[in-house]
């Protein structure tokens, strides 16, 4: 059962209430897989179970590239829900592949690659997720086959390369292939 890099809470804000125990490094993949990835945490309800993936929150300047991701299997309660980031606060994802048996389950903000992205900078490019049959991404509010929430409210963001392939997307409401709400 994996504890998702940095995985801190944030503010009313949306800013990490520690920035410096967010994941701020470059994580080069160097195009190798890691594999049967899992978190389950459905203790303590959405509040305590925030910031799921293999990275909880990402922090300025944050590159994650060059990487596979197979067979993930992520059950929790919580919200800001990703393979990859729960919460992509200011990073850069750039050849990231999420394949396999894919079971991303959470509360709100459940997505392929990343659950949370907006009002902060961010770049994603050659992204793709490719599920095996019965692969399934489900969420209360706000889901997406890559990212569940963008809304860059003045910020820069920049995504290219973006590509989902074979994985239901279900949820209540905000519920897209690509991105579950765009604003």
């Amino acid at each position: 059962n994996w504890t998702p890099i940095g995985n801190i809470t944030y503010n009313s804000q949306y800013k990490p209430a520690d920035a410096s125990k967010v994941f701020s490094g470059v994580f080069n993949g160097n195009d190798k897989v890691i594999s049967n990835l899992k978190v389950e945490s459905t203790v303590g309800g959405a509040d305590t179970q925030a910031n799921v993936g293999l990275f909880g929150i990402t922090g300025e300047g944050a590159v994650i590239k060059d990487l596979t991701l197979t067979n993930v299997n992520i059950k929790t309660d919580g919200r800001n829900v990703g393979a990859i980031a729960g919460f992509a606060y200011k990073a850069t994802l750039k050849n990231i592949t999420v394949n396999g048996n894919i079971q991303i389950e959470g509360g709100n903000n459940v997505a392929g690659i990343a659950g949370m992205t907006r009002y902060y900078d961010m770049s994603a490019t050659d992204i793709t997720v490719s599920g095996d049959n019965g692969s399934a991404i489900v969420g209360n509010n706000i889901v997406g086959g890559i990212f569940a929430e963008i809304a860059p409210n003045g910020s820069e963001q920049k995504f290219d390369g973006l590509n989902v392939e074979n994985v239901a997307v279900t949820g209540v409401g905000g519920v897209g292939g690509i991105v579950g709400l765009l604003t």
